[in-house]
């Protein structure tokens, strides 16, 4: 319960410093936008290497059952959330089709690569709570480029290690798109006194 509880605490911290992902490509054929997986990484990984974890995929499964019952093969994902410092683990488990199964539009290894970096994608937002916002360049109505530390970001960090609240005073700087007010910086930098 307690390893659990660690690992939680540090994924909660990783969610408090991550800024929402710009949906920054386009999908001409059917009009829709979506976030490249470089950029989901770009946006996660350096907070998850600050609190020492990874996401790694540990199982790519078929689904017999689902397969059977769709009609068309889905594979279950078995990944873990890995605590590199203690070695314990959270593991999740995530279920998707293959994307063109028949070869129809794309070949076979197309189509894997298709639904592994869709996977990945929607692995790291399920576990992550990563928020996707259009691009504000591709708008007609921008939106606000500052992001602001909640009040529930700031009871999270207030609970945190010093490491923890140092941090996020550094990411929260007004230079990197991402802000608090003067009220919460007094608060967390009155904790680290």
């Amino acid at each position: 319960m307690e390893i659990m509880k660690a690992i939680y605490e540090k994924l909660k911290m990783v969610k408090y410093s991550l800024a929402p992902v710009l949906k920054d490509a386009t999908n001409k054929q059917y009009s829709y936008s979506y976030a490249k997986l470089p950029e989901i990484f770009r946006a996660c990984n350096d907070a998850l290497i600050e609190q020492n974890l990874i996401i790694d995929v540990e199982d790519v499964l078929p689904d017999i059952e689902m397969t059977k019952a769709i009609g068309k093969p889905w594979y279950v994902w078995r990944v873990a959330v890995v605590d590199t410092e203690s070695g314990n683990k959270l593991t999740k488990t995530f279920t998707f089709p293959s994307d063109d199964p028949t070869g129809g539009r794309m070949k076979m290894v197309q189509a894997t690569g298709s639904m592994m970096t869709y996977a990945q994608k929607y692995i790291y937002g399920a576990i992550l709570s990563i928020q996707f916002e259009d691009d504000p360049d591709a708008m007609s109505t921008p939106i606000p480029k500052t992001v602001w530390l909640t009040e529930a970001q700031l009871l999270a960090t207030s609970k945190g290690t010093p490491a923890q609240i140092k941090k996020v005073l550094e990411v929260y700087n007004g230079q990197t798109g991402k802000n608090m007010s003067k009220e919460y910086r007094e608060k967390l930098q009155s904790l680290l006194k």
